[in-house]
C-alpha cells in the first residue's frame, strides 16, 4: 500500500471529513502541468451509464442530474482504488457493506458499514477493501466523472486518465425522473443487494421510520445553491431532519431474493482495453509523495 500515512495506524470514526491540505496542494502542483488534460463531461454521452469495468472492481452510476452524480462502487477484497484527488468537485463516500480503509497524505481513517465520509475537493484519497468485498455509494458534485488527478496507483493508470470502457449492459436501467429535470436513476443495484428511489421529504417525513432505508441524500436545485449538506443516515424514528421543500435519493438493503442479480456482477473485474496492464506497480507520476 502506499506510503501516505507515513506507518501511523488507521484510526477509526464513524463521520469524518479529508479536507484539502498543504501537501495535497503541492502534490497537485507538481501533477498539473502545461500538458495535464483534466477532462469535462459531457452530459449528454451516454458511455458511462453502465457498469464500468475497473481493476479494482466495478462501478455502475445509480442517480444523476445536471448537479449531483451518485455511482454504486464494488472493491473487492485486497484491492484499493487510486489515491487520486478531483480538483473541482466535493465527493461523499457512503460505506453500505464490508470493511475498508481511507487513505490521505495526512494519515488512514477505518471505514465500516454505515459510516460516512466526505472528501474536499483537491483532498487525495484512496480507498482499499480491508476484509472480503466493500460496496460503497460515491456522490459527487458537480457533476464530472472525469474529473481525476492520480498521484499514486497500483495498476499503472495515468495521472488524468479515467476508463470508459463498459464491461456489461445492466438489467436496472437508468430512467428519466419526469419530476426533476435532466435526472435519471437506477432502481437496483447490480447484485440485487441495494434499491434506490427518489422522495420527496413530505413523503420521508409521512413514512415515518423505515428500517430498510441505509442513507437520505439531498438531491436537487435548492440543495445545491441554498442548503449543500451531508447525506442522512437514520439510526431511528427521530433520528433524521427533514426539509419538505428537498428531494431525497433512498437507499435502500434489499431481502435476498427481491432482485435477480446480474450475471457476473461482484466478481472481479477483468483487466479492460484501457488499462495499461493490471499488476500491481509502483507509483506512476514521477513526483515523491509529499511529506
Amino acid at each position: 500500500m502506499c506510503s501516505a500515512s507515513h506507518g501511523t495506524s488507521a484510526s477509526s470514526a464513524r463521520t469524518f471529513r479529508l479536507d484539502a491540505t498543504e501537501k495535497d496542494l503541492a502534490a497537485l502542483a507538481a501533477l498539473i502541468t502545461w500538458r495535464t488534460v483534466i477532462r469535462n463531461e459531457t452530459l449528454e454521452n451516454s458511455s458511462l451509464d453502465d457498469a464500468v469495468g475497473k481493476p479494482w472492481g466495478r462501478e455502475c452510476r445509480i442517480f444523476a442530474d445536471n448537479f449531483f452524480d451518485v455511482w454504486y462502487l464494488r472493491i473487492e477484497a485486497g484491492e484499493r482504488t487510486s489515491l487520486h484527488a478531483h480538483v473541482k468537485k466535493v465527493t461523499h463516500l457512503l460505506c453500505l457493506s464490508g470493511e475498508g480503509v481511507v487513505t490521505s497524505l495526512n494519515g488512514e481513517k477505518r471505514l465500516s458499514a454505515g459510516g460516512l465520509v466526505t472528501v474536499a475537493a483537491g483532498a487525495f484519497h484512496s480507498t482499499s477493501a480491508t476484509n472480503g468485498p466493500l460496496t460503497l455509494v460515491e456522490i459527487e458534485t458537480p457533476r464530472n466523472k472525469l474529473d481525476l488527478v492520480r498521484l499514486d496507483d497500483a495498476y499503472r493508470r495515468d495521472t488524468t486518465h479515467y476508463e470508459q470502457s463498459v464491461q456489461q449492459t445492466l438489467r436496472s436501467r437508468l430512467r428519466e425522473l419526469p419530476q426533476m429535470p435532466g435526472a435519471m436513476i437506477r432502481s437496483d443495484s447490480p447484485d440485487g443487494r441495494f434499491g434506490f428511489s427518489i422522495e420527496t421529504g413530505t413523503d420521508v417525513q409521512r413514512g415515518g421510520h423505515d428500517e430498510s432505508v441505509l442513507f437520505y441524500v439531498p438531491v436537487g436545485l435548492r440543495v445545491l445553491l441554498m442548503q449543500p449538506g451531508t447525506p442522512l443516515r437514520p439510526v431511528g424514528p427521530e433520528s433524521v431532519e427533514v426539509d419538505t421543500r428537498v428531494d431525497y435519493l433512498a437507499i435502500r438493503s434489499r431481502r435476498p431474493g427481491d432482485y435477480e442479480p446480474d450475471e457476473g456482477w461482484g466478481m472481479a473485474a477483468t483487466c479492460s482495453s484501457t488499462v495499461t496492464g493490471c499488476p500491481r506497480s509502483s507509483r506512476v507520476p514521477s513526483v515523491p509523495l509529499p511529506r
